[in-house]
């Protein structure tokens, strides 16, 4: 019994400090920052398109381009309990396809707030609101607010000042950015997404192997959360 204790404990303190995934205030980020340099048509097309003379250095609702899609690339890790929904089995459908392993704790942990274990979803659900690869009428909701149909309909207020149902939601130039400011947040959150997918254990139902004991080491004596990791993740 008391080692039971002992393992929820670490496990609670664990999943609060959002350890199943990369470290999403370092490695999501930095993989973010590295794709934004990488891509330089990116940069071309809010220049050429946009008429955004800095191109990705520029300041949008007070953060520069780069820095709004950096952040999203984070936030999607935040709270901890959205990491739920960032699992997808390609053997099975979409609508099937999430996570099937999550302990009891975490399930427990989670279950008070907007991402109980009853509904969980698969990363590309999620992301999506799709359950198949159909055309975009044919989508289900899933609760997140920052996938990839919020990113288009926010550059589209941006762009138009109205949202997917013609009703006008942004009239001054500081509104619109608002919404352009938000669609670089889901655009990044949605990033995230994609990144999780390099991990061998987000492409299956391997929740456990974020359990893995790695050891206490120089620095983490006081940080029981970086006792237990994915081997992969912890590498990176």
């Amino acid at each position: 019994m008391k080692k039971t204790w002992v393992l929820l404990s670490i496990g609670i303190v664990l999943f609060s400090e959002n350890a199943i995934a990369y470290d999403n205030k370092v490695a999501h980020k930095e993989i973010t920052d590295n794709a934004i340099t990488s891509s330089i048509k990116t940069h071309e097309y809010l220049i050429d398109n946009l008429n955004l003379p800095m191109g990705i250095e520029t300041f949008i609702n007070a953060h520069e381009i780069r820095k709004w899609l950096k952040d999203g690339s984070m936030l999607e890790d935040e709270p901890g309990c959205r990491a739920s929904n960032h699992f997808h089995n390609p053997l099975r459908d979409w609508d099937e396809s999430g996570m099937r392993d999550q302990p009891w704790f975490v399930s427990g942990w989670c279950s008070g707030g907007d991402y109980p274990a009853e509904d969980i979803n698969s990363a590309v659900h999620w992301a999506t609101g799709h359950i198949a690869p159909v055309p975009p009428g044919d989508r289900l909701g899933t609760g997140n607010e920052w996938n990839w149909f919020r990113a288009r309909e926010h550059f589209y207020t941006y762009l138009t000042g109205h949202d997917f149902y013609f009703n006008t939601v942004a009239d001054t130039v500081e509104e619109r950015e608002e919404y352009f400011a938000k669609s670089l947040r889901a655009l990044g959150q949605v990033l995230h997404l994609l990144q999780d997918m390099a991990v061998p254990a987000h492409v299956r139902d391997d929740f456990k192997s974020h359990l893995d004991w790695v050891g206490i080491r120089w620095g983490t004596s006081y940080k029981p959360w970086k006792w237990i990791s994915e081997e992969f993740e912890h590498f990176v």
